[in-house]
C-alpha cells in the first residue's frame, strides 16, 4: 500500500510512460480539473464507470461512510486500486492477505476476493483518507473503505482508478 495525504506528490511517479501519464492526467483532473467539479456534483448513490484508455477504469461515485460492522473487505489480483477522495473523509481498514479470513475465494469477472470482516481482538490497523488523500491498493492489500471517521456518517466524494499490474512498474 502507498499512502499520500497530498495526491499531487504521487503525479512525478507517473510520467514514465503513455499509459501512467494517462493515470496521473486522471487522477489531476480528479482533484483541479474537469472531473473534480463532476464528482463533487454527484449525489449519495450516485456512481459513474468510465474507460479511460491503456486497461483502466475510473469509478466516480459519492456515499455515506457506515460503522465498521458494516465493513466490506476486498482485495484484487488484476488491479491495483488508485483510490482518490475528492471531498469528505473516510477510514479504511487495511491488512494483509495472509493474515485475514477468505469469506468468498477469488471471483475472476469480477477481480474481486471478499474476506471477514476484521476481528477487534486482531488489532487492525487503520488508515484516515480526507480530501486530496490518495491510497493505493496493490493485490496482496485487503482494504475496507468507506467507514466511520468519528462515529458518524460523511458524505465522500470518490474517484477509484483500477490499473493493471503490469503497468505498475514503480521500482521503489
Amino acid at each position: 500500500m502507498l499512502l499520500f495525504y497530498d495526491a499531487r506528490k504521487a503525479f512525478g511517479l507517473l510520467q514514465r510512460d503513455n499509459a501512467l501519464l494517462c493515470l496521473q492526467q486522471a487522477l489531476h483532473s480528479a482533484l483541479d480539473g474537469t472531473l473534480s467539479i463532476r464528482i463533487e456534483t454527484m449525489h449519495v448513490g450516485e456512481r459513474n464507470v468510465e474507460d479511460i484508455g491503456h486497461g483502466m477504469r475510473a469509478i466516480f461515485e459519492c456515499y455515506r461512510t457506515k460503522p465498521l460492522n458494516e465493513a466490506f473487505c476486498e482485495s484484487h489480483c488484476r488491479y491495483v486500486d488508485f483510490q482518490l477522495v475528492v471531498a469528505g473523509q473516510e477510514r479504511f481498514f487495511v491488512g494483509e492477505a495472509e493474515d485475514c479470513a477468505v469469506q468468498a475465494p477469488y471471483n475472476e469477472e469480477r477481480d474481486l476476493i471478499v474476506y471477514e470482516p476484521p476481528n477487534m481482538r486482531a488489532s487492525p490497523q487503520f488508515i484516515t483518507l480526507c480530501a486530496r488523500s490518495l491510497a493505493v491498493f496493490f493485490p496482496n492489500d485487503v482494504h475496507a473503505g468507506g467507514l466511520y471517521v468519528h462515529d458518524e456518517s460523511d458524505i465522500v466524494h470518490k474517484c477509484v482508478i483500477k490499473v493493471p499490474v503490469g503497468l505498475l512498474q514503480l521500482g521503489f
